[in-house]
C-alpha cells in the first residue's frame, strides 16, 4: 500500500489451519493462526489483536412421562405412545401395558419413524399418585438431535380400557429443564460393488465427485492491478472476455475475487467484487480447472450454444453447472449441450433467467479409483476435493466377484443437499477383470446418514486469545544547522511503504514538516 491511500483496504478474515486437540478429558487445546490476507504493513484494515473461540456440544433433550390416577390404584389396561416433530407424526404400532417397563417404553419410543434413539428410566411406584414417571433422554443423531419442543403423548383409545373402568387415569408428557442444543453428525455414505451373475470379476474404475469447485489453475492470461482498485487492466491479446463470466472466481496476485455482476467488463478491464491489497504487475490469472468454456443461453430454450466443441470433456448424464445454475446434460453435440433436469437427465429444462451470450459452463471436480482401492486411496482422493475436508474410509471385502463396499464419514462437510450440490456422486467405469465390457457389474452409492450442523446457541465455554504487540515507528523531524535559529524549518518529505504493494510503484505521500498527528 502506498500512503497515498488512506481508506482500508481489506477487514481481517477467518483464521487459517485451526487445530483442535483433546489436552485432557475435560480440556481442548485449540490452536489458531492468524488470517493469511493480514499483511504487516500499509492501510489493510485494523490488526487482529486476539481470537475468542467458543465451545458448545450436543445437549441431548430430556422429557418427562407421567402415568398415575387420583382415584385410587390402577389395575389393567394399555396405550400407545405417539411423537411430533420436524420429520412428522408417529404412533407406536402396539399397545403396552400401563405399568410398562423402562425397556418396553423405550422400545415403543424406538419404534417410532421419527425418533433414532431414545433412553428410558422409570420412577419407583408413587411418584405420582398411583403410577410412575418415564424419564426420556433423546440420544438420536438425527432424527432426534437438539430441542425438542413436542411432548410425548399416549392414547388408549385404541387398547385395552383402564381397570377399573370408574378410575381416572392421566397421560402426561412434560418438558425438564434440561433444554436440548443441536450436536455435530457427520454424513455417511456407503459404496457397494456388485457382479449379479455371479461369474465374472469386477475390475475398472469409479469416479466420485462433491460439487464444481476446482482447484486454481493459469488461465493463460496476464494482468495488472493497483492496490486498492477493484478493476483490472490488460491487453486485447490477453482478453479475459469469453474465457471467464461474470460472477466467475479468479486469483489474481494470490487474491480471490468474483468477477463483478454488473460493471464495465470489457477486452481491457476486468471488473472485481472488491479491492486488490497488494497491486499486482503483469501476472497470471488462475481459474478453477472445472471451467470447460463459455456458453450462450436464451431463456425459456433448454438449448445452449457452445463456444467450441466440448464432446470431449462432456457426455450424456454428467452433472454440469452454468451461470450457478445445475443441470445435467440431456444431449451434446459439437455446438450446443441440452440441458436436463438436475434429478433426470432424460428430462430437457429450460434456461430459467435472462438471455446471455457468455456464461461459464462448469463440470464437477472428480476424483478416480481403482475397483478396488484401499481405504486409503479413497480418502486420499475425497480429500483431495476441494470443499470437502477430513473424512474417514473403511472397506469390507472382497465378495467372490471381487465385489467391494465401503464405508465413508465426512467429518467436516455437514449435511449435502442432493441432488444439489454439495451432493456425493457417483460414475462408475467397471469393466470384468479382462477388462471387457461388464454389463451385470454395478455400483450403488447410498446415504445412510444425514450431516447435522452444529448450533452455537448454546457455550459451554468461550475463551479470548489475545497478547498482540502493535508495531510502533516514528519519524523526527529536526534541524543541526546553526541557521535553523534565525530561519525557521519549513517545506516537505515523503512518507513510502514497500513499494510492492502498488502497481506502479509511486513516491508515496507528501507530508508538510509541521503536519499533526491526525494530518
Amino acid at each position: 500500500m502506498q500512503a497515498s491511500v488512506f481508506y482500508p483496504e481489506d477487514v481481517p478474515g477467518v483464521p487459517t489451519n485451526l487445530l483442535v486437540l483433546p489436552a485432557s478429558p475435560s480440556t481442548l487445546r485449540v490452536q489458531v493462526q492468524p488470517p493469511s490476507g493480514i499483511k504487516p504493513l500499509g492501510s489493510n484494515g485494523d490488526p487482529v489483536l486476539g481470537f475468542k473461540i467458543d465451545v458448545a456440544t450436543h445437549v441431548a433433550a430430556v422429557q418427562t412421562f407421567s402415568i398415575q390416577s387420583p382415584d385410587g390404584p390402577i389395575t389393567g389396561g394399555s396405550y400407545r405412545v405417539s411423537f411430533t416433530n420436524s420429520f412428522g407424526t408417529a404412533t407406536s404400532a402396539s399397545c403396552i401395558p400401563w405399568d410398562a417397563t423402562s425397556d418396553v417404553f423405550s422400545m415403543a419410543l424406538q419404534s417410532l419413524t421419527n425418533i433414532d434413539g431414545v433412553f428410558v428410566t422409570r420412577s419407583a411406584f408413587g411418584a405420582v399418585p398411583q403410577g410412575y414417571v418415564y424419564t426420556i433422554t433423546f440420544t438420536g443423531a438425527v432424527l432426534a438431535n437438539g430441542a425438542q419442543s413436542q411432548l410425548v403423548s399416549g392414547s388408549a383409545t385404541t387398547c385395552s380400557p383402564f381397570l377399573p373402568p370408574n378410575h381416572r387415569v392421566t397421560l402426561a408428557g412434560a418438558q425438564s429443564t434440561t433444554a436440548g442444543n443441536v450436536g455435530f453428525v457427520p454424513e455417511v455414505w456407503q459404496l457397494t460393488t456388485s457382479e449379479s451373475s455371479l461369474l465374472q470379476g469386477i475390475s475398472g474404475t469409479f469416479d466420485l465427485s462433491v460439487g464444481f469447485e476446482g482447484v486454481m489453475t493459469s488461465l493463460g492470461k496476464v494482468v495488472s492491478v493497483n492496490a486498492g482498485a477493484k478493476f483490472a487492466t490488460t491487453t486485447v491479446a490477453n482478453s479475459l472476455v469469453g474465457v471467464v463470466s461474470r460472477g466467475e472466481v479468479i486469483s489474481i496476485g494470490g487474491e480471490r475475487f468474483r468477477v463483478h455482476a454488473t460493471a464495465p467488463f470489457t477486452d481491457t478491464v476486468v471488473p472485481l467484487d472488491s479491492k486488490h491489497i497488494r497491486g499486482a504487475n503483469n501476472v497470471a490469472v488462475f481459474g478453477m480447472d472445472t471451467i470447460v468454456g463459455r456458453v450462450s443461453v436464451v431463456q425459456g430454450n433448454p438449448v445452449a450454444t457452445t463456444a467450441a466443441d466440448y464432446t470431449g470433456v462432456l457426455a450424456v448424464g454428467d452433472s454440469i453447472q452454468v451461470a450457478g445454475v445445475e443441470f445435467t446434460v440431456n444431449a451434446i453435440i459439437a455446438t450446443e449441450v441440452t440441458f436436463g433436469l438436475v434429478s433426470d437427465a432424460t428430462t430437457t429444462s429450460n434456461w430459467p433467467t435472462t438471455s446471455d451470450t457468455h456464461v461459464t459452463l462448469l463440470k464437477r471436480k472428480k476424483a478416480t479409483f481403482k475397483a478396488d482401492a484401499d481405504p486409503s486411496e479413497v480418502v486420499a482422493g475425497l480429500q483431495s476435493l476441494p470443499g470437502v475436508g477430513s473424512v474417514q474410509v473403511t472397506r469390507v471385502g472382497p465378495t467372490a466377484q471381487r465385489g467391494y463396499q465401503w464405508l465413508m464419514t465426512f467429518l467436516s462437510l455437514g449435511p449435502t443437499t442432493c441432488p444439489h450440490s454439495p451432493c456425493l456422486r457417483l460414475d462408475p467405469h467397471l469393466v470384468n477383470e479382462y477388462a471387457a465390457a461388464c454389463i451385470t457389474c454395478s455400483a450403488a452409492l447410498v446415504r445412510v446418514r444425514a450431516g447435522v450442523l452444529p448450533d452455537f446457541s448454546r457455550l459451554l465455554g468461550s475463551t479470548e486469545i489475545g497478547g498482540a504487540v502493535l508495531e510502533v515507528q516514528s519519524i523526527v523531524v529536526s534541524g543541526a544547522s546553526p541557521d535553523v535559529a534565525v530561519v525557521p524549518l519549513g517545506g516537505y518529505f515523503y512518507i513510502d511503504f514497500q513499494s510492492y504493494y502498488q502497481s506502479p510503484a509511486s513516491t508515496g505521500v507528501l507530508v508538510k514538516f509541521d503536519d499533526t498527528a491526525d494530518d
